[in-house]
């Protein structure tokens, strides 16, 4: 299968584009800022891409199947003005595509953060209101691609990731940090230990936009979560248990956070992705953890 994929060098991107790439898919890559080491496995093929710009011919004449868009520009800066940076970028090269003659189904990466300031479980039918400009920007572009999508007679699967982890994600992200952390001999700073969310492994992430291409008949808004809460305790916890072999220093800090772990955080329900995509994530918070310790040392 044809597929153009966005954001191909970044966290998510780097690795599906080698995913795709093994399971025989001919993908081209775009990213603003090419990065060898991020650009998928050997031989793959790479166009810089600035996003709303006029489409370089060579990829008006690859002419894909499938649109895999993942670029956003600037994170971790989400104010206003990178935002609406990125709707009018986004949009303007959704008109672009038109050019693209045998597009039949697109992917994109939403966000859990499209549902706002909501806690507990969250329904993809739920309505919403943006309580920031990400997530307005997300809900905004949502509504944009599926009306595009519809005129045009494309499928449009917009998946709303969860805390997605792994190996090559920020450094500064939670789980990164503890890892870091722990390997430093360091006592991690648990200063919420209640606070929670849901974290998913790449891994399952992968799976899921690979089920999405390459199922023949599936569209919509899809959660991508692990389906349950983690507390920063409970991943503090793993993280000194993976790496050291016990949770002395995260025990002191324990007490009960089942019933404030779903008043604090998002949850995805993660029952249409099961019904619509046969998917369901396989990677437990400890083995996601060991597989990002080991595969980021």
């Amino acid at each position: 299968m044809k597929i153009l994929l966005t954001g191909a060098t970044g966290f998510i991107g780097a690795k599906l584009w080698s995913v795709l790439l093994h399971r025989g898919h001919d993908v081209i890559g775009v990213s603003r800022h090419p990065s060898a080491k991020n650009i998928g496995a050997s031989g793959a093929r790479h166009v810089r891409y600035v996003m709303g710009e006029a489409l370089p011919d060579s990829l008006v004449s690859f002419s894909p199947e499938v649109l895999v868009h993942l670029a956003w520009n600037g994170i971790p800066d989400f104010s206003a003005k990178t935002c609406a940076e990125n709707v009018g970028a986004q949009i303007r090269f959704l008109g672009e595509t038109e050019k693209f003659k045998n597009l039949k189904k697109v992917l994109v990466s939403g966000s859990c953060l499209e549902y706002g300031d909501k806690k507990g479980l969250c329904h993809e039918t739920e309505a919403v209101l943006p309580d920031s400009y990400f997530s307005w920007a997300k809900q905004t572009l949502s509504n944009y691609f599926r009306l595009f999508c519809q005129q045009r007679h494309i499928g449009l699967l917009w998946f709303r990731l969860f805390y997605v982890y792994g190996p090559g994600q920020r450094s500064a992200a939670l789980i990164p940090t503890l890892i870091d952390v722990s390997r430093a001999g360091r006592k991690p700073e648990i200063k919420n230990p209640s606070a929670s969310n849901d974290f998913i492994y790449i891994d399952d992430v992968l799976d899921a936009f690979v089920k999405g291409i390459e199922h023949r008949e599936c569209s919509g808004v899809l959660n991508l979560g692990s389906g349950r809460p983690a507390s920063v305790l409970e991943v503090a916890q793993t993280v000194e248990n993976v790496l050291k072999g016990d949770t002395n220093y995260s025990n002191k800090h324990a007490r009960t956070f089942e019933e404030e772990k779903l008043k604090s955080g998002m949850v995805a329900d993660i029952s249409q992705a099961k019904s619509v995509l046969g998917w369901e994530p396989n990677t437990s918070l400890s083995e996601g953890i060991e597989k990002t310790w080991k595969l980021s040392a």
